[in-house]
């Protein structure tokens, strides 16, 4: 299975990607938002995406309205990382698009 990793830092892309590839799934990178969105609207697209709040290009929220609008099937699961600092109303609205919102400090 493959996972898309979008986060600004190399070592921690790496590190994620070591993780997942010990446990057999094949890591895909996108530099920034609008690369994501093009390799998770690919009709073979990874179908899980590890995300990071703020992206060179766009924020998270709007990545995740894009994918959202363009596919339904199969669905796309997606993990934010979310900085403590990010005000809470904006992460509330991912919650009323019809998405689940779990959220976990880790």
């Amino acid at each position: 299975m493959r996972v898309l990793i979008a986060k600004r830092g190399t070592q921690s892309q790496m590190q994620l990607a070591d993780s997942l590839t010990k446990r057999g799934f094949e890591a895909v990178f996108a530099a920034d938002g609008h690369q994501a969105g093009t390799i998770l609207e690919q009709p073979d697209g990874p179908r899980l995406a590890f995300l990071e709040w703020f992206l060179p290009d766009m924020t998270c929220l709007e990545l995740c309205r894009r994918v959202r609008a363009k596919s339904s099937e199969p669905y796309i699961y997606i993990l934010l990382s979310i900085p403590k600092d990010v005000p809470r109303q904006p992460v509330r609205r991912l919650r009323c698009r019809g998405g689940r919102l779990h959220s976990r400090t880790v």
